[in-house]
């Protein structure tokens, strides 16, 4: 079991990497998107025709607060809501080309944010961080990652 300074340790980590990745800056990438539209559209162009419950249940987030931005997504044009041709009451997401557009460029932006974080590590270093990524990945939730 650790200790308080452990779990420490554990926290100033999640706080200093939250600050690397600008999370608290209150727009993604200095566009017009909060993090969590920014989030959720990830979410949309990654798997086909979710549905907001879906979206709900894997980022563990409100119902009433996902609705919000899905609304404001839908105001900026970024998605659209289909009906759900198994289920007429549900409906499905899906990205507009203006949003897909949004995706794509917050996408390249990310990758080029860790490459940032990184590119100043040795190459075997980069390796041991991707590693230890990896390994956090499959202790906490039983996956590599995507």
């Amino acid at each position: 079991m650790l200790n308080n300074k452990e779990i420490n340790i554990i926290r100033k980590f999640n706080r200093q990497y939250v600050i690397a990745l600008g999370v608290l800056n209150k727009k993604i990438f200095k566009t017009d998107l909060s993090w969590p539209e920014g989030r959720i559209l990830e979410e949309i162009a990654e798997e086909a025709e979710i549905t907001p419950i879906q979206i709900v249940n894997k980022l563990k987030i409100d119902k009433g607060y996902t609705s919000r931005i899905i609304s404001q997504l839908e105001k900026k044009k970024l998605i659209e809501k289909i009906p759900d041709s198994q289920d007429r009451r549900s409906i499905k997401l899906v990205l507009t080309d203006k949003g897909l557009e949004a995706y794509k460029s917050i996408d390249i932006r990310s990758n080029d944010q860790i490459n940032n974080l990184i590119e100043n590590l040795p190459d075997s270093q980069q390796i041991e961080f991707f590693e230890s990524i990896k390994h956090a990945n499959r202790l906490l939730f039983g996956s590599e990652g995507k």
